[in-house]
């Protein structure tokens, strides 16, 4: 959370390890202070018993985003404890465990927070009129997964970009949803992201999965950075090409 030295932190117990559902839980991690705040004033939603969210940060309302398998709730860290949470869009989400694994990523063009994957893709608008959220379906080369893509905004370029491992990319046009793949000819090959087996699930391609954001835009760099598996592979660099 630009401005706030924090990260919002929100999840709860999994199936796995609460024989009785969920208990979602909202908290903060101060990276100056070093410090976890448990925000126990606050409502939080209940989560499904499988539960997994997706957040942005909104520089526009200065506010995190952040879906369960129903809502779209935001976090606001400047109000009145007690009155931080509150629920944007009731209903709208697919109340599946596959359905729910999306990437969120802010266009500050057109100030939109959109889910990449999952099984109900959309975008909410927030520049003025209805919120959403919205349907898109994206054309020519698209996500390779729909189980955490990694996805970012670049804000340069204005287009999104998803990284499925390798060293291809995929542009998309954010007003025609229209991608298309380009492949550098030198440099490192990144290995492929994938967190394990699609867990059972019925989704279409495991290879790309669970990137969600460790694919990120360096502004200070103008570059793409990846992280395919967190520790293990290394870290890469794509500089965009910028005519």
């Amino acid at each position: 959370m630009p401005g706030f030295n924090s990260i919002f932190l929100f999840g709860g117990f999994g199936y796995w390890n609460a024989p009785g559902g969920s208990a979602s839980i909202g908290a903060t991690y101060n990276y100056v202070t070093k410090k976890y705040q448990f925000l126990d004033a606050e409502k939080w939603p209940v989560g499904a018993p499988t539960n997994i969210t997706a957040a942005v940060w909104d520089p526009v309302n200065q506010r995190v985003l952040f879906t369960t398998e129903l809502d779209l709730w935001a976090y606001y860290p400047g109000a009145t404890a007690g009155s931080r949470v509150v629920r944007v869009v009731a209903g709208d989400g697919c109340n599946s465990d596959g359905c729910s694994q999306y990437t969120m990523v802010w266009d500050s063009k057109r100030k939109r927070a959109v889910l990449f994957g999952g099984g109900n893709p959309r975008y909410y608008d927030f520049s003025g009129g209805p919120i959403g959220p919205f349907a898109y379906t994206i054309t020519g080369a698209g996500l390779i997964t729909i189980s955490g893509p990694g996805v970012l905004y670049d804000p340069v370029s204005d287009r999104y970009v998803h990284f499925q491992g390798g060293k291809t990319l995929t542009f998309i046009n954010p007003d025609t949803w229209v991608g298309t793949s380009q492949t550098p000819s030198g440099g490192a090959t990144p290995t492929t992201p994938n967190m394990g087996g699609c867990g059972g699930l019925a989704l279409p391609n495991c290879q790309g999965q669970g990137m969600y954001y460790r694919f990120f835009y360096w502004a200070q760099q103008d570059a793409y950075v990846a992280l395919p598996t967190g520790t293990t592979t290394g870290v890469y660099i794509f500089p965009p090409a910028r005519n």
